[in-house]
């Protein structure tokens, strides 16, 4: 098959989806075609399918947009995604969705898209202050009839380049902490266990009205502990 072509002609009939057509039968198979024309057919796409004794034509469902590459990186303290399509048909948007647990997503932005459209077109969007840990992202491709599809998921591991750190140890009653984030928890427990109340001043945790003693700091982050640190108070 070095250097073949494969020209398909329809003539009077017309494929559907699933139709499958063997165009070769043989001991072995060497190679593949050099080029390939096939006559489109509304709604329908093909495909070649190489075996090691035959070669199969497939027609199968026309996507409403051919996703070549969905992928994401770290950028300091943001997630650029990045995709690009091969072709649209009747495409309103994209909705960019975001999740922690790889299970449940939620929107958290959308772009326009090219509605019919046969050139690659490529796209981005910037998710600002992921969360520490593994996010995860997926696409949601809408048409303009409001049939919708999802991407694959990707996930991108964000750890936090400021680490966690409580200062002073030793103090009056206010403790700064130093990479706290919006969806970090603050637990303040005393010596027997206890939670304690606190407040916020000014950045600082301030428990300049509770009585002194050794106390202990702990952070959590989606009900996970991931620091804890003993502070005193005189």
């Amino acid at each position: 098959m070095t250097n073949s072509t494969l020209t398909v002609n329809w003539g009077s009939f017309t494929p559907s989806v699933g139709d499958e057509f063997e165009i070769i039968t043989c001991g072995s198979r060497i190679d593949e075609f050099s080029t390939v024309t096939i006559p489109s057919i509304a709604g329908l796409m093909f495909t070649i399918e190489y075996n090691s004794t035959n070669v199969i034509l497939k027609a199968q469902q026309l996507l409403p947009v051919d996703l070549l590459e969905f992928s994401g990186i770290l950028n300091t303290n943001k997630t650029n995604l990045f995709w690009k399509t091969a072709t649209e048909i009747k495409n309103n948007k994209f909705e960019i969705e975001h999740s922690l647990d790889g299970l449940t997503f939620t929107k958290i932005g959308e772009l326009i898209g090219s509605g019919s459209s046969d050139q690659l077109k490529y796209y981005s969007f910037v998710h600002e202050n992921p969360s520490l840990g593994i996010n995860y992202y997926r696409l949601k491709q809408i048409d303009f009839n409001s049939d919708f599809t999802y991407s694959k998921i990707i996930s991108v591991n964000y750890q936090e380049e400021q680490k966690l750190a409580i200062s002073p140890t030793i103090g009056n009653g206010l403790y700064n902490i130093q990479g706290l984030r919006s969806e970090m928890d603050i637990v303040l427990i005393d010596i027997t266990g206890k939670i304690v109340n606190f407040t916020i001043n000014d950045g600082k945790v301030d428990i300049m009205n509770i009585p002194n003693g050794l106390y202990t700091i702990n952070i959590l982050m989606h009900n996970r502990l991931i620091h804890s640190q003993k502070i005193i108070k005189q």
